[in-house]
């Protein structure tokens, strides 16, 4: 995995999710709408509980220089852009992604799938904690 978006600094899989209990694959592209829309938000949820949660984000920008400004943007770790189609096109036939933006959850523990409909419930979240706060 990578943790910025040039691919300098790695880390690895085992290593980034040691200490977390949930992994998020969050779906997405820089040319999609609705996936601009909800990554401030889903940005904002990650600063709250990122100590037990790992964000990785699964492009599907079709260039470099879109996906490295997109990621530049996001606080948390990415599956490098070159080279990780199959890894990428596995990933989305698994967990049966049929568009962006895509949130699922896994347990970091086991690797048990959890929910397909997080993007929702973090929508809806931070949306509650925005009415506490306001």
């Amino acid at each position: 995995l990578i943790q910025d978006p040039k691919g300098k600094k790695t880390v690895k899989t085992v290593d980034a999710l040691k200490n977390k209990d949930l992994v998020l694959l969050y779906f997405s592209a820089s040319w999609c709408p609705p996936c601009r829309a909800f990554s401030p938000i889903l940005k904002e949820f990650y600063k709250l509980g990122h100590k037990s949660i790992e964000c990785v984000y699964v492009s599907s920008d079709s260039n470099v220089d879109e996906f490295e400004g997109y990621f530049g943007q996001m606080p948390w770790l990415s599956l490098p852009v070159e080279g990780t189609a199959n890894i990428k096109n596995k990933l989305a036939q698994t967990m049966q992604i049929r568009g962006i933006p895509a949130l699922i959850v896994l347990d970091a523990k086991t690797g048990f799938f959890l929910t397909d409909q997080a993007r929702e419930q973090v929508t809806q979240a931070m949306k509650a904690s925005d009415k506490k706060a306001g």
